[in-house]
């Protein structure tokens, strides 16, 4: 308990304990020593002097840790692991493995699959077209692949030909290869405008991928009685023709299927015309040619390529793409394919 006493020099009130009754304190304000006694405006304690409880700190709440203890059959600190507890974990270990491998393999044998039908999507065979030297190179990045190439018999006439890139690489690139694919060949025979057909092919595809992946493709129809090309280009690389030992590239305005339900694709889409020559040499591919990285990130370029493509113009087309697929292979190195790389080249003989 503590009681109210006053100082006498500065009249000031102070709080003590009671136990400094009749002991010298000293005032808080006027910082003067005196001795609380009887004189004061305070009583004596239990005389009736008002006592004012002194309020103590809380004890502190002491935390102890936790003890644990090991019965019998249990490993303490420093006690070896029982073989069979060291057998049991091993067996759990080697189980999750083992499912693991066999997910994988699963998965694996999936994309194997998927792959085989891709690649039976593609032409059996190249056309076999008198006065022509066709040849392909296709090599897909992954399992499957989002590039696609098609030669599509229209009429006894016209033979058509495309080259593809879907904007996707893996599953979904080649759902949207196979979509394009079908339809395709669906509206190509039996129309030999070019641009006709591929307006069509948009209005079909552009319902179901807008928004979510694009198709650049160039689209040729091949006149073997007239010798004239259609080209079309939505979006795609540009076609080269090497003609007298100069490479022009052919690039009509338009923009990838997909990007435009309609209107504004039908607006920009262009079309040219080639009548061929003896000697000439046109050249479709898609970006993972001139794209294609070393181990610096280096691409192989557009540049390099058109010298390869003037090099060897005028040899046979198997030649032709093994020169030009030799030199990709020593550009890239040790480093991975970067994109899937498809090349469709012919000559005018």
């Amino acid at each position: 308990m503590a009681i109210r006493v006053k100082c006498p020099h500065c009249r000031h009130l102070l709080t003590v304990p009671d136990e400094y009754y009749g002991r010298p304190v000293r005032c808080s304000v006027c910082k003067n020593k005196f001795r609380p006694s009887g004189g004061d405006s305070a009583s004596r304690p239990g005389t009736g002097t008002h006592k004012i409880p002194v309020t103590k700190p809380p004890t502190p709440v002491v935390v102890r840790k936790p003890v644990i203890s090991f019965s019998s059959g249990t490993r303490g600190a420093g006690s070896p692991v029982p073989a069979s507890v060291r057998r049991q974990r091993n067996k759990a270990m080697l189980d999750a493995i083992s499912e693991q491998r066999k997910q994988r393999s699963a998965i694996e044998a999936d994309m194997g699959r998927a792959a085989r039908i891709q690649f039976n999507l593609l032409p059996e065979r190249i056309p076999n077209l008198r006065g022509f030297d066709i040849r392909v190179h296709y090599q897909s990045a992954k399992e499957v692949s989002g590039d696609y190439y098609d030669f599509i018999p229209i009429d006894r006439e016209n033979m058509g030909i495309v080259v593809a890139d879907v904007s996707g690489k893996g599953v979904p690139g080649a759902m949207v290869m196979a979509m394009a694919r079908v339809a395709l060949q669906l509206l190509a025979r039996g129309n030999p405008v070019a641009r006709e057909t591929v307006i069509s092919l948009n209005r079909v595809l552009s319902r179901d991928i807008k928004g979510v992946m694009f198709v650049t493709l160039m689209y040729l129809v091949l006149n073997v009685h007239t010798l004239t090309i259609q080209v079309v280009n939505a979006g795609h690389n540009p076609l080269i023709l090497w003609r007298d030992g100069v490479s022009r590239l052919i690039n009509p305005k338009g923009i990838a299927v997909g990007l435009d339900l309609g209107p504004i694709f039908e607006a920009n889409l262009k079309e040219d015309l080639i009548q061929l020559q003896k000697g000439d040499r046109i050249v479709v591919y898609t970006d993972g040619v001139v794209e294609a990285m070393n181990e610096k990130g280096e691409e192989f370029g557009e540049e390099r390529f058109l010298e390869i493509v003037e090099e060897n113009a005028d040899k046979p087309s198997s030649e032709f793409i093994n020169q030009l697929i030799s030199a990709l292979r020593v550009h890239q190195g040790k480093a991975e394919q970067h994109d899937d790389i498809t090349v469709v080249t012919f000559k005018y003989v």
